[in-house]
């Protein structure tokens, strides 16, 4: 009866409702989110996350080690884990730094490897160097308002991630004060987050330690009670997350060769390669969802040779 009252009461969220049981072990997939928060990891994500949909899983865990990455990506990661109907996990193995710790407070539970760490998120250009002030004024302002709307209710985490994003904040429980107001960004240890406030005496950020991910799962669902799925990075995706962490290095040189080009008569070598090369920095992320394609694949090569033996290479 009370669960029946529960889920009609107004202004309760998804995670605040009481679930039906689960008949069986409990359904959970676990979702790598690791190296630099790009187009890749979105995919894979979302390819996560609609087959757990698919198959009825009740829990995902976010396997996160990540020292961040693009902003629009991690709110488009957060809008997909929104959309999951269960319940969501970040398991903190190792880091969950700057966008890795805002991924992190949209789950519903934040769990840590013993030696993790999560923090400093304040928002940076795109190659990592600090932007002008009016602008960063601007983007803290948006993102603190953003993490006070997906952590109402959550404890002190809307507070503890607003110190990791701005420098001028001030992070004070009682008479202890946490992070001093224009003090460094906030960047906790697994003990740290786990260190207790107020009262009732409540967790500053975690919802516990745990060795591992099984050690993690008899934590939610009790010892023997899950049967857990590992998504496996498809060599498409891992073809993209490649591309994408070398980015900067093939950009460098598909202009040398262009210039190169450019300072040579007639069409060469120089020319196609840096075309190439170019191609695949602009077009690279886009590789991830190319797995289970592969004949077609094969087609469109074979196609390209064909045109590419046409017109550049007539009569060999």
């Amino acid at each position: 009866m009370l669960a029946l009252v529960l889920a009609w009461m107004p202004g309760m969220s998804r995670a605040d409702e009481a679930p039906a049981a689960p008949k069986g072990p409990a359904k959970v997939v676990v979702i790598p989110v690791k190296g630099e928060i790009s187009k890749p990891q979105l995919f894979i994500l979302r390819r996560g996350l609609k087959e757990a949909i698919d198959n009825g899983v009740q829990t995902i865990v976010l396997d996160m080690h990540t020292r961040g990455g693009s902003g629009d990506v991690t709110f488009e990661m957060l809008k997909a884990l929104e959309k999951f109907p269960g319940k969501t996990v970040t398991y903190v193995n190792e880091e969950a730094m700057s966008a890795g710790a805002l991924i992190s407070a949209g789950t519903d539970v934040i769990y840590f490897a013993p030696g993790a760490v999560i923090g400093a998120a304040a928002p940076v250009s795109g190659d990592g160097t600090e932007i002008n002030e009016t602008m960063r004024a601007k983007l803290v302002s948006y993102l603190k308002a953003r993490v006070r709307a997906m952590t109402q209710g959550k404890g002190y985490r809307g507070e503890v991630i607003s110190a990791m994003i701005d420098l001028k904040s001030e992070l004070k429980i009682g008479d202890e004060v946490i992070k001093e107001k224009d003090g460094d960004l906030l960047s906790l240890t697994a003990q740290e987050a786990m260190k207790e406030y107020g009262d009732p005496p409540v967790p500053l950020l975690g919802a516990g330690i745990a060795d591992n991910l099984d050690a993690l799962l008899d934590r939610v669902h009790g010892q023997g009670h899950w049967s857990v799925t590992r998504l496996e990075v498809t060599w498409s995706e891992k073809v993209a997350q490649y591309i994408t962490s070398i980015t900067p290095i093939l950009m460098a040189i598909g202009l040398v060769l262009l210039f190169i080009e450019f300072k040579t008569p007639g069409l060469s070598v120089f020319g196609i390669a840096g075309g190439v090369i170019l191609a695949a920095v602009f077009l690279g992320q886009s590789v991830a969802g190319l797995s289970g394609h592969e004949p077609l694949l094969f087609f469109a090569l074979g196609v390209a040779l064909v045109l590419v033996e046409i017109f550049f290479f007539p009569g060999s």
